[in-house]
């Protein structure tokens, strides 16, 4: 009887285990425990999932098999794709194809832009030259958008997303910029060619500044330029009277190769200061900054350079879904901003201060070197300065006086993004600190689409700067560091003396009658 009631139990739990395993495999169930819900999709992802009116076929391009190393990025994949899938409710297909396994397939892959990368394996120990395809396609109503590699899985929401977003959209956004440039080569290529990926950018110059409005751009981006021409003042004036958005950057000094300085004189700085933003005439050194290389003869150096404003997450307006989820920014020779009747205009706000260990350096005062910045820095008096404004009209025309018929004021829809300093996204920089483009392509988004994509692109920005501590702080925490571990130590051994000693006390009584 005993035998039967254990073979059934045995059986029984069996089944159970069973069970559970299969229930287990098709229904799983994930934990996200990063602290900024990294691999849970972001609520922007669902609002653009939500809105699609048909199905979006998934095509990924992936070589079934791949070599160990890149496992991790498959499964990241998959898990993605399954989010993206069970969020959409059946309006995302997805596809897994093996180019390598049918000619066709590897030349429908060419055709798409697809190509395969060579990666080095070790394959029954001798090494050898795989043909890996990790490649992404997006299909929607007839129009398509690739993915040619998918390089990691942090980026891989953002990148699908925007890839779904752009093929679901009737007509790809326009964004004008405007900027004068000594030459032909514009040293904002990268930040041109990321803009690049789902709106369309058009320079503007006196041959089509006439064609700017409001209706078809969504936003002008002011790229430091010079003195503007009598229609370029019209044209600028007009675009932000009828609705526009304008992204202003604005240096006041021209920075030279050699670290010369020499004042810029634009414009725009006139123009900003009737719209209510004045960016003053000096330049900002702050204790939080970012190293710099500096030459010196043969040798290199790395330095702290105060002129390098790096911005961080305490210091971002905590309610602008602009700044709010990003952790840093560096601000190269930028000059601090004021804004004309902040406080009674409820929608102007400071997206970024520098540090409560910031100074401001006069015009005729300036020197580049770091030794000089230091000593600003250090004689300097300390305050916190506004390094990022964002305005929102009505704004009153700076050209009415000028032009009849003119608008006296901007509609409420428009808006100004201001900063003191247009190098933070420029080539060389955007290089050293990739984590600039965000905020820029954040505020671009902003205006041009809303807040959907902003969410998704911050919560990856993974510059994280260590946090300022108060001058002796440091050696506190060294002593502190060198001092714990003897002292637990000390401790756990004067506890355990003592007990023994008692031990010993009370079995010498006990023994001694």
């Amino acid at each position: 009887m005993r035998r039967l009631q254990a073979t059934i139990s045995t059986a029984a739990l069996l089944i159970f285990l069973l069970a559970v395993n299969y229930l287990a495999a098709r229904n799983t169930v994930r934990w996200d425990l990063t602290s900024d819900k990294l691999y849970t999709l972001s609520k922007s992802t669902s609002e653009i999932l939500n809105k699609l009116d048909d199905t979006v076929t998934v095509r990924m391009y992936f070589t079934s098999s791949i070599p160990p190393s890149l496992e991790p990025l498959r499964r990241g994949i998959e898990d993605i794709l399954s989010e993206f899938k069970t969020a959409a409710r059946g309006k995302i297909k997805i596809e897994f194809i093996d180019p390598n396994t049918s000619a066709t397939e590897e030349q429908k892959a060419a055709l798409l832009g697809i190509p395969p990368v060579q990666l080095n394996v070790i394959e029954k120990d001798k090494q050898e030259v795989a043909k890996i395809y990790l490649g992404m396609a997006v299909m929607y109503k007839g129009k398509q958008q690739v993915i040619p590699i998918v390089r990691n899985v942090q980026n891989m929401e953002y990148d699908l997303t925007e890839a779904i977003l752009k093929v679901s959209s009737e007509n790809m956004p326009k964004v004008a910029w405007l900027e004068k440039k000594a030459d032909s080569k514009s040293s904002f290529q990268l930040a041109k060619a990321s803009l690049g990926r789902r709106y369309e950018v058009l320079d503007i110059t006196d041959k089509n500044i006439g064609e700017l409005n409001a209706q078809e751009f969504g936003v002008l981006v002011l790229a430091s330029p010079p003195d503007f021409s009598k229609n370029e003042i019209m044209a600028i004036d007009g675009y932000l009277m009828d609705g526009g958005k304008i992204i202003a950057m604005i240096d006041r000094f021209i920075i030279g190769t050699d670290m010369g300085l020499a004042p810029f004189n634009s414009s725009a700085v006139d123009m900003l200061s009737h719209y209510g933003i004045n960016v003053d005439n000096s330049l900002v050194v702050d204790h939080s900054n970012a190293t710099a290389a500096f030459t010196g003869g043969p040798v290199t150096y790395h330095l702290p350079y105060p002129y390098w404003v790096e911005v961080r997450a305490d210091q971002f307006d905590p309610e602008s879904p602009i700044v709010s989820e990003l952790q840093s920014v560096v601000l190269p020779w930028t000059s601090p901003l004021s804004i004309s009747g902040a406080e009674e205009e409820g929608e102007d706000r400071i997206l970024a201060y520098s540090s409560q260990f910031s100074t401001a350096v006069p015009a005729d005062e300036i020197k580049t070197d770091p030794k000089t910045a230091g000593e600003f820095l250090l004689n300097g008096k300390k305050e916190s300065m506004p390094l990022i404004a964002l305005l929102k009209g009505p704004f009153g025309s700076f050209i009415k006086t000028m032009i009849k018929g003119t608008p006296a004021e901007s509609p409420p829809a428009s808006a100004i993004f201001a900063i003191g300093t247009s190098r933070w996204i420029d080539d060389a920089f955007l290089e050293n600190f990739p984590q600039n483009a965000a905020i820029f392509e954040n505020a671009v988004d902003a205006f041009v689409m809303g807040e959907l994509l902003i969410g998704i692109r911050s919560r990856f920005n993974t510059s994280r700067p260590i946090a300022i501590m108060p001058e002796g702080a440091p050696a506190v925490f060294k002593f502190l560091n060198l001092a714990i571990g003897p002292a637990i130590m000390i401790t756990i051994g004067t506890v355990v003396w003592i007990f023994r000693k008692r031990k010993f006390s009370n079995l010498k009584r006990k023994y001694s009658k």
